[in-house]
Parts: C-alpha cells; sequence; structure tokens
C-alpha cells in the first residue's frame, strides 16, 4: 500500500510541474504578399536582440514550418537561430 501511494505521489508532482505553454499565432504578411504566423507569446527581449518564432510556407503544398529568429533592432539582418 505505501507503494502505491508513493507512485501516485510522484505521478501527481510530475504532471503538476509540467505547465502547458499557449501559442498565440498572429497573421502577418510580408511586402511581397506572403502570408505567415507570428507567435507573440514567443518574443523575448534581452540586451541587444529579440527573439520569436514564426510559422510559413514555401509554398501552399509544403508543411508549415516554424523558425526561431534573431533580429537587433539597431539594423535590418536576422538570423535563424533553429528550424522546427
Amino acid at each position: 500500500m505505501k507503494k502505491i501511494l508513493i507512485t501516485i505521489g510522484i505521478i501527481l508532482l510530475t504532471t503538476l510541474n509540467n505547465q502547458a505553454s499557449a501559442i498565440n499565432w498572429v497573421e502577418i504578411t510580408t511586402p511581397k504578399g506572403k502570408h505567415g504566423y507570428l507567435d507573440i507569446d514567443s518574443i523575448k527581449k534581452t540586451d541587444k536582440y529579440y527573439f520569436y518564432n514564426i510559422k510559413f510556407r514555401n509554398n501552399n503544398k509544403d508543411p508549415y514550418q516554424v523558425l526561431t529568429i534573431q533580429s537587433a533592432p539597431h539594423n535590418a539582418y536576422s538570423a535563424r537561430i533553429k528550424l522546427y
């Protein structure tokens, strides 16, 4: 009985610590008319950079890809951090 209670306690503790984070995608359009989505909940600002996720397709037949981008407010260049 004691082992069952300990097992249930461990399961409850591990599931309570895993918080789900919602993704809030907002549609964006480039100046060339391409559509994509920006996850506004993923925007993080550090001393020099912004980090954020975008979701896009290369064409309508491709599946969506998510890309983490690093941008600096003082120039027009961005860097690709990770592609999902």
